[in-house]
């Protein structure tokens, strides 16, 4: 019988090296799978929770966030060979508004009563990093929920309810009362605490290692409402 490891994912849609992170687990998941099962899931955090609803123009967000043209240059090409490295495509110039993402992980804590959180999340990732779909205008959102197939009782208590609003906010703050203030950050089986986009061999080392009590830090590439890592580690 395998061994279960169970996987929480701090992350945010719009961090980069979210995305990239998650294929580099998947990576490693795939490696270890003859060893082990896997249950993984997603919490939410927030890098703009005050982003107005209508969002950000992109330009000005990373101009605000990073400073410099160039520092925004040397992020853009960090995040696209890393992503490419791993078999992503990204095209963050495509990318024209940044949203608030409350909603987004809103519809993803419904989607997982369907046993969709997972897919979804990586329908958003794609859609905003690699298609460029602007996440702000909800028809948008709409459609990426049905490309997924989630159903019409969770769209409609997305769309006019306020379910799972209470749950979000909760989860955050307890979220940030355990420290963490950057995404993303792997909570592996409640011992392990791995902070940022750690490469596949990393996590596979950590499965291997799964016997002390107290949790363990490891840390890589992230972003934080403050900065985002431009170096490829």
């Amino acid at each position: 019988m395998k061994d279960k490891i169970k996987i929480d994912i701090v992350s945010d849609i719009v961090c980069p090296w979210c995305y990239i992170g998650l294929k580099r687990l998947e990576k490693a998941v795939s490696e270890s799978s003859e060893r082990y099962s896997f249950d993984i899931n997603f919490k939410a955090f927030q890098l703009n929770p005050h982003l107005s609803k209508e969002g950000i123009s992109r330009n000005a967000y990373l101009e605000t966030k990073f400073g410099s043209q160039s520092a925004v240059e040397s992020l853009i090409n960090t995040v696209e060979v890393s992503a490419r490295q791993i078999g992503l495509e990204m095209n963050m110039d495509a990318i024209e508004r940044m949203p608030n993402t409350f909603e987004l992980h809103r519809l993803l804590w419904l989607a997982s009563y369907e046993k969709k959180q997972y897919v979804f999340k990586k329908r958003l990732f794609k859609a905003f990093f690699t298609e460029g779909i602007d996440l702000t205008i909800k028809d948008n959102i709409l459609e990426l929920a049905n490309d997924v197939g989630l159903s019409n009782a969770i769209i409609e208590a997305f769309s006019h309810k306020h379910t799972g609003s209470r749950e979000i906010k909760e989860e955050e703050l307890s979220i940030r009362d355990m420290g963490i203030d950057a995404v993303p950050c792997f909570i592996i089986n409640d011992k392990y605490m791995v902070k940022g986009a750690q490469y596949p061999e990393t996590f596979i080392k950590i499965f291997d290692e799964l016997s002390g009590e107290a949790i363990r830090e490891t840390h890589g590439q992230n972003c934080s409402e403050d900065q985002c890592d431009t170096t490829a580690g």
